[in-house]
């Protein structure tokens, strides 16, 4: 389900995601995260996958597993997402959620963020 709020009004809505095909799917959700285009939003699970929902039409386009023990953090870059994990790795995944590169931190990752100049990731860790 997704949230949205009319700023004229300050109401909230709520609308369905679409699973076609899918079944009846339940995962909890620990972070979101929208696309750089604004068009999709990455919401990574305590199932270690993350599923990518198309704003535009409200379903559920795809879910790509990521890591063991949930996915804790999550950035998104115009060349794909990188997923930060409870079992303390972080993958990078390219723009068809192939993944391309991953490392191993002493623990759970609590939070990940860009260097002003995007050419690293800074990584939190439960571990310090």
């Amino acid at each position: 389900m997704v949230w949205s709020l009319d700023p004229y009004l300050g109401e909230l809505t709520s609308e369905q995601i679409h699973t076609t095909g899918r079944g009846e799917q339940t995962r909890e959700n620990l972070v979101v995260e929208f696309s750089a285009d604004r068009e999709t939003i990455y919401c990574g699970t305590t199932s270690g996958d993350f599923a990518l929902i198309n704003v535009r039409l409200m379903k559920l386009s795809k879910t790509v597993p990521a890591c063991k023990l949930g996915i804790t953090s999550l950035l998104s870059w115009p060349e794909g997402v990188i997923c930060g994990g409870g079992d303390g790795t972080i993958t990078t995944f390219d723009s068809t959620y192939n993944d391309i590169q991953q490392c191993q931190l002493d623990g759970p990752i609590v939070a990940m963020s860009f260097s002003p100049d995007k050419a690293e990731v800074v990584a939190g860790t439960s571990k310090g």
